[in-house]
């Protein structure tokens, strides 16, 4: 608003904002350009409302390709069609890698954390390697196993197992040092683990194997998530996106390993014949990271959360209504429970002053529909844009 007072001129300023004539003569530019407060309220308003709908949209298009990706990836990992999970991880790969080169030349301000990379006293490759290299081993062992556990669970036991992840993550940066221990924390942490495990413990059609696998996937991913924090928090931090473009190459040297250890005969076969439907996989694949990047350019870390919450709800429902997953009860009632919790530490983190008197409180507090107290702020680092935008002369 400012900016576009000083671009009129003092005269236009004094009739838009209704500013006396002698005001505009005769005074400093300091009192020529005093605003007219229901105009800056109102233009405050409206471009409110056009922010909500914006991050409205960003949101329900993550929240579709998200659960597109999961549904088609469950699709494909099957008997009769693609169980290849390193090929299809790799297909994935390529694809993030080639968004990451067309985001360098169409948006290179992003890429904030480039000039830490290839302007490294040590090199450009030993850093690659000694960055890049661990959350690479750590991501690729994530997305095979994650994949590989569709053959034998369902897509809604999957999700449920998945929100345990939230407090595996919680206690392994408390051993290391990266998260500091709080114990109400710690007890909203515990909640949802255990709510989880309880709401995966009911389904009926329980594998071992698939057990297995995707606890194993989930050490993968928390070793990675603790490794990337570092990366991303450090003295020498690197943005996501400069992460992405590194780390998919690293990924996919891993991945084609794996993919020569495990390769058959019949996968070419299955690739020609299946060839739509992994263009398709990839163009979803590509959407979601599009989306994501908007996502987090637009929304603070309380939103993600949320997104991830309902994100979760959806593949589940979609999971029990396509490929007919039963969702007991109990199973229902435990996993809402968990994203209650979920919720409810996204909340704590985002707002903790709300908390200081009755933990109850404020839960009430930060629920969407209830009025919050006067003079809720929050931290900044929680409700500021996960990737702050830069200003646009």
């Amino acid at each position: 608003f400012w900016l576009k007072c000083a671009a009129l001129g003092p005269s236009a300023v004094a009739h838009t904002c209704h500013v006396p004539t002698w005001c505009s003569r005769g005074t400093p530019t300091a009192l020529a350009l005093l605003p007219n407060i229901s105009l800056a309220m109102a233009m405050q308003d409206q471009t409110k409302g056009h922010s909500m709908v914006y991050q409205l949209l960003v949101c329900m298009s993550v929240i579709c390709c998200s659960c597109g990706l999961i549904m088609f990836n469950k699709f494909l990992m099957h008997e009769g069609r693609f169980p290849y999970a390193p090929v299809l991880c790799s297909f994935h790969m390529i694809t993030s890698f080639l968004f990451a080169l067309v985001m360098l030349v169409v948006k290179p301000e992003v890429f904030t954390g480039l000039k830490a990379v290839t302007e490294a006293p040590e090199g450009i490759l030993r850093t690659v390697v000694t960055r890049f290299a661990p959350i690479g081993i750590f991501f690729t062992g994530n997305l095979i196993l994650s994949n590989h556990a569709y053959l034998f669970c369902s897509v809604s036991f999957l999700q449920m197992m998945k929100e345990m992840n939230i407090g595996l993550v919680f206690i392994a940066g408390a051993v290391i040092g990266i998260e500091k221990f709080e114990f109400r924390r710690g007890c909203i942490l515990m909640f949802i683990m255990v709510a989880a495990a309880a709401a995966a413990a009911g389904d009926i059609r329980l594998s071992v194997v698939g057990v297995s696998i995707q606890l194993a996937s989930q050490v993968f991913e928390v070793c990675k998530i603790m490794t990337q924090s570092c990366l991303l928090k450090g003295d020498k931090k690197v943005d996501p996106f400069s992460l992405l473009l590194f780390m998919c190459p690293v990924c996919l040297v891993f991945l084609s390993v794996v993919a020569y250890s495990t390769w058959t005969p019949e996968i070419p076969k299955h690739a020609m014949a299946l060839w739509p439907y992994l263009l398709a996989n990839c163009g979803v694949a590509l959407l979601l990271n599009l989306a994501n990047f908007f996502l987090l350019e637009a929304v603070a870390a309380s939103s993600y959360t949320l997104v991830g919450v309902v994100k979760d709800i959806v593949a589940v429902a979609l999971s029990a209504a396509i490929f007919q997953a039963p969702v007991t009860a109990a199973q229902g009632l435990c996993f809402s429970l968990a994203l209650a919790g979920i919720w409810v530490h996204a909340m704590y983190r985002s707002f903790p002053e709300a908390f200081e008197d009755s933990f109850f409180r404020g839960v009430l507090a930060t629920v969407p529909l209830v009025q919050r107290p006067a003079g809720l702020k929050g931290k900044p680092e929680e409700t500021a844009p996960l990737i702050a935008r830069k200003a646009q002369v």
